[in-house]
């Protein structure tokens, strides 16, 4: 057995019992030059070694975190005990961590380092106190030692990533990983076979829980992904139905565009009718000595009748003058008949006197009621007061075109869903806006702004009603109402 003492008290020292052997010196650069590998502050390395074709174990105790003698510098160093044993391995390696050990508390601290952990020789060429730690160690080294079998691997390179707890070192297992590796680092701080089984087992617990959580989350995903697409095509057909219902309701546009151009002319020709009505009206008057129809004098306020009760009493009027000329052309055609001195049996004579006698009281009547309806459509009185006996009226609002909107569709009151939301679409007018009765506060604001809207009630059974109409209540256009009960 060969025994090395190494490390760096100031500058790189070693003693050996072959100072010749290769392998020594190969032994010695290594740990110099890989010093700062190892950083515990006692580690038992253990090696199988194959040098120059013969196998070779060596066991090396390394104390570290120890200061040089230096007082300058005082810089973290090292000290290495270590045992060449060739041709065979020892089986029990905790016996040697033990020895070594030993050897270093006996006969290291207090002849190369203190007991402070600081190095008191600048080298280790003190050969007494070297043969005295090597008798000391050979006298104490008892070993079961085997012989290297073809199982073990020769290494090219050493690493110091293998590492055992002292208390599994003694183990088949260490062994045979010493076999594959050929160096294992002993600390009294690595845990054991059985802490690390039980970690692995909660390592394989927990990563079984993360690989339920990564499924989970997969799932999650692709039912994110799945419900995106869906939303996608969602949106494509809303998108595509939506363009169609916009072209539909473009051309429903233009369509009532056209309606309202040709209502537009329609009322035009009207009120050139009716002007020419009027025209003849206020002639067929002035014949009979009063007032044009829906003339005013300068003097008097406008008449409060309204139009339409002209119109209906200027066709009495006509219709009551077309009698009265066929009565009188039938008279003068009897008359004429008469006087030509036609010959006519007394009979019928009596009975076409009676015809004529008829026909005269029919004209009476007749200038009866053509008197009256002149009477009432005669203007008032009203000397002394300089206005109209009845209060003059304002016309009445305009018609808005209110139109209910549910969607995006035209509705009428009697096919609305409740559940729905509607929209009521309105021509603006200036001075106009919307007054409500029984709706709820909420859907009056969503009402005045041009918002879709709910019909909520404020009350229970009673209806909701919705105008458009200017500040004066009484003006209100019928067609700018609407009622739901």
């Amino acid at each position: 057995m060969e025994i090395i003492i190494h490390g760096k008290p100031n500058a790189g020292s070693s003693k050996s019992t072959s100072p010749s052997d290769t392998l020594s010196q190969k032994i010695i650069e290594e740990f110099f030059n890989r010093r700062d590998e190892i950083t515990d502050e006692e580690a038992l390395i253990v090696e199988a070694r194959n040098w120059k074709g013969k196998w070779n174990s060596v066991y090396t105790y390394k104390k570290s975190n120890l200061r040089e003698i230096s007082e300058n510098v005082g810089r973290s160093t090292y000290f290495a005990i270590s045992l060449i044993i060739p041709q065979s391995y020892c089986c029990m390696v905790s016996e040697v961590l033990s020895l070594l050990k030993k050897m270093y508390n006996e006969s290291i601290v207090g002849t190369y380092i203190s007991d402070k952990g600081k190095y008191i020789v600048q080298n280790f060429d003190d050969s007494f106190a070297f043969e005295k730690l090597v008798k000391k160690i050979k006298d104490s080294h008892v070993n079961l030692e085997e012989d290297f079998d073809q199982k073990f691997i020769p290494c090219q390179e050493f690493n110091n990533t293998v590492r055992y707890s002292i208390m599994d070192c003694d183990s088949k297992a260490f062994v045979q990983t010493l076999r594959k590796v050929g160096r294992i680092v002993i600390t009294e701080t690595e845990k054991t076979k059985d802490e690390k089984i039980a970690n692995t087992n909660g390592y394989l617990v927990q990563n079984q829980q993360l690989q339920t959580e990564l499924s989970d989350k997969k799932a999650e995903i692709e039912r994110l992904h799945s419900k995106l697409k869906k939303w996608e095509d969602d949106f494509s057909k809303s998108t595509s139905t939506n363009n169609g219902k916009i072209e539909e309701l473009n051309k429903r546009i233009k369509i009532l565009s056209a309606e309202k151009e040709k209502l537009q002319a329609e009322k035009n020709t009207l009120c050139e009718s009716n002007k020419a009505v009027k025209n003849k009206l206020d002639s067929i008057a002035s014949l009979l000595g009063v007032s044009g129809i829906n003339k005013v004098p300068e003097n008097k306020q406008q008449s409060t009748r309204k139009p339409h009760n002209t119109l209906i009493f200027g066709c009495l009027l006509v219709n009551t003058l077309l009698v009265l000329i066929l009565i009188f052309l039938q008279i003068f055609n009897i008359k004429d008949f008469i006087a030509e001195g036609t010959s006519v049996e007394t009979g019928n004579y009596t009975e076409l006197q009676n015809k004529i006698e008829s026909l005269e009281t029919a004209i009476n009547d007749k200038f009866g009621t053509l008197y009256t309806l002149i009477s009432a459509n005669k203007p008032a009185s009203t000397e002394g007061t300089g206005s109209s006996s009845e209060p003059e009226q304002s016309p009445k609002d305009v018609d808005c075109e209110l139109q209910i909107f549910q969607d995006n569709r035209p509705v009428e009151i009697s096919s609305i869903d409740r559940e729905k939301t509607i929209l009521i679409n309105v021509k603006k007018h200036d001075g106009y806006d919307f007054f409500t009765s029984n709706l709820s506060e909420e859907n009056v604001n969503l009402l005045k702004r041009g918002e879709q809207f709910n019909l909520g009630k404020k009350e229970q059974g009673q209806a909701i009603i919705i105008n458009y109409r200017s500040n004066d209540k009484t003006k209100l256009n019928e067609k700018n109402s609407l009622t739901f009960n």
